[in-house]
């Protein structure tokens, strides 16, 4: 499972967005990016966490020409998160759990929360979101 966005950001000062497939939050089957105050951060969560687990994976800026982020979900394996193509880290623990994962194309999570009083967005270019499914195991 994968998805793959464009984005543009209007601020990354005292702001932070969520772009993800599910809904983000603690105890929660989802995985994508965060943006906290211009730090771009993979991360992940399940039904069984009582944490989410987090990695940085660089910084971002208010770009005019945005960036392209892609985080693909190997079903209990690891979640490969890429920028512009380019693989930039990866998370192997607080996976979505393969049962109770109920994401798809209707389930694109993206939100904004400021401490400041300024307005703040994010314009999305585009969303792609591809599912996989595994063959029986007795087909060859």
């Amino acid at each position: 499972t994968r998805f793959r966005c464009h984005v543009v950001f209007n601020s990354v000062t005292s702001v932070t967005n969520y772009i993800t497939i599910g809904i983000f939050g603690v105890g929660e089957d989802y995985f994508g990016f965060e943006v906290v105050n211009g730090s771009l951060r993979g991360s992940s969560s399940n039904q069984n966490t009582a944490t989410t687990n987090v990695i940085t994976l660089g910084t971002v800026t208010t770009s005019a020409s945005g960036y392209e982020l892609e985080a693909r979900y190997t079903m209990r394996k690891q979640i490969d998160f890429y920028v512009g193509q380019k693989k930039v880290g990866s998370l192997a623990t607080e996976l979505p759990s393969a049962t109770t994962a109920k994401w798809g194309p209707n389930s694109p999570y993206f939100y904004i929360t400021t401490t400041s009083g300024a307005s703040k967005s994010m314009l999305i270019n585009y969303w792609e979101f591809l599912a996989y499914k595994a063959a029986p195991l007795n087909t060859i």
